[in-house]
């Protein structure tokens, strides 16, 4: 649940979304531009598979940086050095989101 309005409340936040990204998508696209969609480094699972469900349709790339890209158990707990004592990226993480975010960028060989 999301909040009090529940699954109400998580459709209206996908239409808002698929709505704003398809807008981007439409601005992107005669330019030759492809939106890249970077997830948080804490999950959430509705917005992760919305991500991906709209990178799929509209030829999109979803850049995935849960934790950090740290694979396994133990991982959200090394993580926890890329995050600042208020549990947003500290300069260590922010590195490492635009570190991930390269690698996706070099794999759709959007970039060298």
């Amino acid at each position: 649940m999301i909040n009090e309005k529940g699954e109400a409340e998580r459709r209206f936040l996908q239409d808002w979304l698929d709505r704003d990204l398809t807008a981007l998508s439409a601005a992107a696209s005669p330019r030759g531009a492809r939106l890249v969609l970077v997830n948080y480094y804490g999950r959430v699972d509705w917005l992760e598979e919305e991500f991906e469900r709209f990178a799929a349709r509209h030829d999109a790339i979803a850049a995935d940086v849960w934790r950090f890209g740290i694979e396994g158990p133990g991982g959200g707990l090394v993580a926890r050095k890329f995050l600042s004592p208020d549990k947003h990226p500290n300069e260590q993480g922010y590195a490492r989101v635009a570190s991930l975010v390269r690698d996706v960028l070099v794999r759709e060989k959007i970039i060298p």
